[in-house]
């Protein structure tokens, strides 16, 4: 009987991390999809980092890594924003510039040019969502 409980644990396990990758993956592709548009139509400006956050969490000073924040002008506002990548280089980057890419209809909605170029993580989330799908069937056929 041990071994049913364990198969179906298993089979658990497997569902939650199928089914968080295969979110996760949902939202990538829609994210990369918008950045797509905002590199067809996107305006490109340079702006200038005025901030560094500590990541992943802003308040934990001992993260070693470091997100962005840029200021950039956009119809007459003065708008920020936040890099998607973290960099343990990024410490020291205030008053440096980085192009920034906003979209003409939305100015608000915008990203580093570097970040477009790196886009979002989906390959991650697919993979996740194959172990727990792999792990699924393990635990309903028994393996």
């Amino acid at each position: 009987m041990a071994g049913a409980s364990g198969a179906v644990g298993i089979a658990i396990v497997g569902a939650i991390v199928a089914s968080g990758g295969l979110v996760w993956a949902g939202i990538g592709v829609s994210e990369r999809r918008s950045e797509r548009r905002l590199q067809a139509r996107g305006i490109r400006v340079m702006g200038k980092v005025v901030d560094v956050r500590t990541f992943p969490t802003e308040d934990d000073l001992q993260s070693g890594s470091w997100r962005i924040v840029v200021e950039y002008e956009a119809d007459d506002q003065t708008l920020r924003v936040v890099s998607r990548e973290d960099s343990p280089w990024w410490d020291d980057a205030i008053g440096r510039e980085f192009a920034v890419v906003f979209d003409p209809d939305n100015p608000a909605s915008a990203r580093l040019e570097c970040d477009l170029q790196a886009g979002p993580p989906i390959v991650r989330h697919v993979a996740a969502a194959a172990i727990g799908i792999a792990l699924l069937l393990a635990g309903l056929l028994g393996w």
